[in-house]
């Protein structure tokens, strides 16, 4: 096939969840979730093993076209949760949201069917683990590891938010990912908060093994991102967006094990990955003193149909090296496009604090290639 511009680079340099240990499988609402929400019919039920049905919630938006749910535990780690079932009631059904409040975050691995046709929006803030999981009549997927969302001139908070206030929450007609990751990563300081809960929770993301998506997938989380032995299948957009605050964590004190002295606001190791739209990543670190590369592929092979476009901000302050602000190793990309924006964080002080750093690997673009570091 003609290739409007190509590139193979063997090194160049322009101006970088742990799975937890093995818990009992639960979907369960504890006491009155606020929002109606029914586990195998009960609002305060469990669900350990076989098929989860997830049922009642409340209605939201100026026409009722928004399903809410406020859930406990969502955690089918094992082989004993068959599949998890959300009924959307109404035919007019748009969005589906769903809260997890469990700060140890949400686990799935297991099919999670809907009974009709909608987006899903999943708010879980301890963080999202997607191991395996297979999703069914979901148009767009969005997985966010935050509490608090902008709908319309209000904002849903996971812990929160009463079924009196969701008649004030709406989504528009046509809203970007871009937009949407805005919404979903506000800023929740100057919100209202019930510091009985620990709204201070922020977990990551892991994505691993095979998930496909009839649609869009958007993942957010203000922490890294990591899609590691992934075959990932999108007929959409794909929209990766990391946002980390300022941060002075493990690192400013004593001796600090070496992988714990970088790490990668998005990272993709070993993915294979089929995406027909575009795919967009956007990275973000403030002052940190662990190096926070911007976005890291390693031994992967991405074929994209339409666009590739990152721009990425490595994290500053930090004392440790190779804060890459894009960062391609032993990995093939194909798309109509690219377009790669990389800010290194501390190059003028550290080494390996290149914009872009790629080495053994090939891009291939049709139309335009676009590198700025």
């Amino acid at each position: 096939m003609f290739r409007a511009s190509s590139i193979v680079v063997a090194s160049i340099s322009l101006i970088a969840l742990h799975l937890a240990p093995a818990a009992r499988a639960d979907v369960s609402v504890r006491g009155d979730s606020g929002l109606n929400s029914k586990v195998n019919g009960k609002r305060d039920g469990s669900c350990k093993a076989g098929v989860c049905r997830i049922s009642g919630g409340r209605r939201g938006g100026r026409q009722k076209n928004i399903l809410f749910h406020r859930l406990s535990e969502l955690d089918t780690r094992g082989d004993m949760i068959k599949k998890i079932k959300l009924n959307v009631g109404a035919r007019n059904t748009k969005s589906v949201i769903v809260g997890v409040t469990n700060r140890k975050g949400s686990y799935l691995t297991s099919p999670f069917v809907l009974s009709g046709k909608a987006d899903l929006i999943l708010l879980s803030p301890g963080g999202v683990q997607v191991n395996g999981a297979t999703f069914k009549n979901i148009n767009h997927l969005s997985l966010a590891a935050t509490s608090h969302f902008k709908m319309g001139d209000g904002v849903f908070d996971v812990f929160n938010t009463s079924s009196d206030q969701l008649s004030s929450l709406s989504l528009p007609g046509q809203t970007s990912l871009s937009e949407r990751a805005d919404h979903l990563l506000i800023d929740s300081s100057s919100a209202a908060l019930d510091h009985d809960h620990d709204h201070s929770v922020q977990g990551s993301i892991k994505i691993s093994d095979q998930l496909s998506v009839d649609g869009d997938l958007l993942v957010v989380a203000k922490q890294p991102i990591k899609l590691k032995r992934a075959q990932l299948d999108v007929t959409g957009d794909l929209h990766l967006d990391s946002r980390l605050p300022d941060a002075v964590d493990i690192a400013a004190k004593g001796d600090v094990p070496e992988k714990k002295k970088r790490q990668n606001m998005i990272l993709l190791s070993n993915v294979d990955a089929n995406i027909a739209g575009d795919i967009i990543v956007s990275s973000e670190s403030g002052v940190s003193d662990r190096s926070y590369g911007g976005l890291r592929i390693r031994r992967s092979d991405l074929t994209i149909d339409d666009q590739f476009t990152a721009s990425t901000q490595a994290s500053s302050q930090s004392r440790f090296n190779d804060s890459h602000g894009i960062w391609l190793s032993n990995s093939d990309v194909d798309a109509g496009s690219i377009d790669l924006i990389g800010r290194g964080g501390n190059s003028s002080r550290r080494r390996g604090n290149q914009g872009i750093y790629v080495r053994d690997s090939e891009l291939y673009s049709d139309q335009d290639l676009t590198l700025k570091g």
